[in-house]
């Protein structure tokens, strides 16, 4: 059977590439060597197994040639197309049964850094590695203790508890390397030698291409990873933003001082070429939500429909973005609903999702989220939130839901602002759910107090970050940053009073007490493979029934079709306030993943890994 696709998260090269940088670095921390075990060589014909071998290349070819090797891979397609003398390649998964005719043959068997992909099965994963090897035989085991030393940086702080978390989420545990020796002896082993030894990555290594070599490859590794939206809305004037390269340019160098890794932008022509600014805000390290909607073609909750224009006007700037690999999600709407009696437009929206979902699978894109940026009302957010999720067809559900929300006020609390209502609302929602604007300021300065409830303990475990309202300063008071003084309304250098392009100046203390707040979280991110092993586990909401003089929708409603018009009904408007009404569910964004979203101020963070090694050595017992 021809090789399957790689089993990695990262792809075969990087994988390779990663492993190739953490290789010195790991035989420099054991002393230099690479087996410990003291397996007699000198003579030849010994059976060897690394098992997680990847490329074949060591440590299985360093104890000379006139040995058998063989070396097991659950991906295949990494093997050499050019076999070394006395070495086998084999597929093996070290939670599927091994070959019987293996048992009891080998005379040394090695694994690395593997156990953990076995999840809750490692203690009988390490049960069938040790019936591979003969009486008189050893086992080598390397596995790592998450520790980290108080000098250690936030960084790399932060990526020792992802790898907590993931190992957590997967069933095997932070500490399960302490195991190793125990699990061996109760396989009959004797001569049993546990060993820890400190391995340093980044600038806390003595030698300074290690310690580059050992970031490097923890580096890699925290691709691939669904991290935690840390955002501003960016629209510098009611046309496209996404168009002058120079301005994208110097805005998104700014942005990476402040933090920020996602930018919104409400409104681009489709037909413009955006590859400079895509590239400027990619190079930062900044990702893109864009709306597909503009102002002519958003959904009217007074006369709500969704027609062929609109849908081909969506499908256009699909079309002009798909291609960036910074685009995070694209939003089918914008506080559509924006009245409390306004809920019979929401059937609309989720025909948008439908309809764009379906257009992105027949072009063969890949799968950009299409979601949804709903207004704060109170009345409607916990019925909208579970309609636009309910259904049991992802066909025809939004893959994420996000909420402008400006409830959280000055020195407000978690529980005065209504944040804790919102998470209460939120909780076990089988979607991502953020903030899609945030950031009041209707008592300045504004201090961004709730992004410590965002992304610390009581929220961090449901919403997926936040994007702050805005970069650029108006007359609403909203910016983090000026182009210039205000001039005359009138004034052809500016619009609407305000400069609109130029150097970005921050504005104080609002830009440092923002850039500050996102400097002292550490939310971890997680892999995609993570989260959907989490998410899975949570169940569709169902759909909601209709109230009286509240949300008018019933029940799993039959979606509209195209050009179909429905009847308007919106007509008194909703202050905002403290979510009440039902509670919907929730995002839980599990924590895991393979690695850690770097601090956007940049900095060499380092950590002390510490290595368990376990040794041990089979006895060779005659029962008379």
């Amino acid at each position: 059977m021809a090789p399957q696709a790689s089993e990695y998260m990262l792809d075969n090269d990087e994988e390779m590439g990663r492993l190739e940088q953490q290789h010195p670095v790991l035989k420099d921390a054991i002393s230099g060597k690479l087996i410990l075990a003291p397996i007699d060589v000198s003579h030849s014909g010994s059976r060897i197994l690394d098992s997680g071998t990847a490329d074949g290349k060591p440590p299985i070819t360093t104890l000379g040639a006139d040995h058998e090797y063989f070396g097991t891979e659950i991906n295949p397609t990494v093997f050499p197309n050019t076999r070394p003398q006395n070495t086998m390649y084999a597929v093996q998964d070290i939670n599927v049964a091994w070959p019987a005719a293996w048992e009891g043959t080998f005379d040394l068997v090695h694994q690395r850094l593997t156990l953990a992909a076995a999840g809750p099965a490692m203690e009988n994963a390490v049960m069938q590695l040790c019936k591979l090897v003969w009486p008189g035989g050893w086992i080598q085991l390397i596995e790592a203790e998450q520790i980290v030393a108080d000098d250690d940086g936030p960084a790399m702080h932060q990526f020792i508890t992802l790898i907590r978390d993931l190992f957590g989420a997967i069933g095997a545990g932070a500490s399960y390397a302490a195991h190793l020796g125990r699990w061996t002896k109760e396989q009959g082993f004797v001569e049993v030698h546990e060993q820890l030894f400190d391995m340093y990555l980044g600038a806390k290594h003595a030698q300074k291409k290690l310690g580059e070599q050992g970031a490097a490859s923890t580096a890699i590794a925290t691709k691939g990873l669904l991290q935690f939206v840390q955002g501003v809305a960016y629209q510098l004037t009611d046309g496209d933003p996404l168009v002058d390269t120079n301005q994208c340019q110097l805005d998104a160098s700014l942005m990476q001082q402040l933090g920020a890794n996602t930018i919104r932008v409400y409104h681009v022509d489709a037909s413009s070429n955006h590859d400079g600014c895509m590239s400027a805000f990619s190079n930062a390290g900044i990702y893109l939500f864009v709306d597909l909607d503009t102002f002519n073609t958003a959904i009217d909750q007074e006369a709500p429909m969704f027609n062929q224009t609109q849908l081909n006007d969506f499908q256009a700037v699909l079309d002009a973005f798909h291609g960036y690999d910074n685009l995070a999600g694209v939003f089918v709407g914008n506080e559509v609903l924006n009245f409390a009696n306004g809920s019979t437009a929401a059937p609309y929206i989720k025909a948008a999702a439908r309809d764009v979902k379906a257009y992105r699978n027949s072009k063969g894109y890949r799968p950009i989220p299409v979601g949804y940026s709903a207004a704060d009302i109170p009345e409607l957010r916990p019925y909208l939130q579970d309609f636009l999720a309910c259904g049991g067809d992802a066909s025809q559900t939004v893959d994420f839901f996000s909420l402008n929300a400006y409830e959280w006020c000055g020195t407000a609390s978690y529980t005065l602002s209504g944040y804790s209502q919102l998470e209460a609302n939120a909780t076990n929602y089988p979607l991502p759910i953020f903030f899609s604007e945030t950031g009041c300021n209707t008592v300045p300065p504004r201090t961004f107090l709730d992004q410590a409830a965002i992304f610390g303990s009581e929220m961090v475990n449901t919403w997926s970050g936040a994007i702050i309202y805005e970069w650029i300063e108006e007359a609403n008071n909203y910016g983090l940053i000026s182009y210039g003084p205000e001039v005359a309304a009138t004034a052809t250098e500016g619009v609407g009073g305000f400069i609109r392009s130029g150097t970005p100046t921050p504005i104080s203390p609002d830009f440092t007490n923002l850039k500050n707040q996102w400097a002292t979280l550490m939310p971890t991110g997680i892999s995609l493979s993570a989260y959907s092993v989490s998410a899975s586990s949570l169940s569709t909401p169902a759909c909601p029934t209709s109230t009286p003089n509240g949300w008018l929708v019933n029940g799993n409603a039959a979606l509209p079709s195209i050009g179909q018009t429905g009847a308007a009904t919106a007509t008194t408007a909703s202050a905002t306030g403290v979510a009440s009404g039902s509670a919907a569910s929730g995002t839980a964004s599990a924590p895991s993943a393979s690695a850690t979203k770097s601090t956007a101020n940049g900095g060499k963070e380092v950590v002390g890994m510490t290595i368990a090694l376990a040794i041990v050595m089979l006895s060779f017992i005659v029962w008379l």
